[in-house]
């Protein structure tokens, strides 16, 4: 069993050694998925548990709450898409290397540029 095989996911995937389907995939794909579907669990819990409350105040707390998980969301995406690119020259054909490094450079400046709407929205709500 050779080294690079006894290391765990993780830490290959931060080494840079994952194989560039495994890095895009399971860390990168599987992640935003994850991260969406939290995301849609969190704003439904928080709009329909407060039903009874609609306040100035509870929007105010959903608004940080939304704010915070955002920026969470991004800067969890960026650290994932800088394994991504790290691992992106481990595979057989090199133009994967450049649709994936394209393909997570775009979905970042997404992110960002989604991220920066939402902290306007606070600016506009205050």
């Amino acid at each position: 069993m050779s080294t690079q095989t006894s290391l765990g996911f993780f830490h290959r995937l931060v080494k840079g050694s994952l194989p560039l389907w495994q890095a895009f995939w399971i860390a990168f794909v599987l992640f935003q998925i994850s991260l969406y579907a939290l995301y849609v669990l969190f704003l439904y819990v928080l709009l329909h548990v407060d039903d009874q409350s609609k306040t100035l105040t509870s929007h105010s707390i959903l608004l940080v709450m939304v704010i915070s998980y955002t920026t969470a969301g991004m800067i969890l995406t960026a650290v994932i898409s800088w394994f991504v690119w790290k691992c992106a020259p481990n595979t057989e054909q090199p133009f994967f290397t450049l649709l994936a490094r394209i393909i997570v450079s775009s979905y970042c400046v997404l992110y960002g540029v989604k991220v920066i709407s939402i902290w306007s929205l606070d600016r506009k709500s205050v």
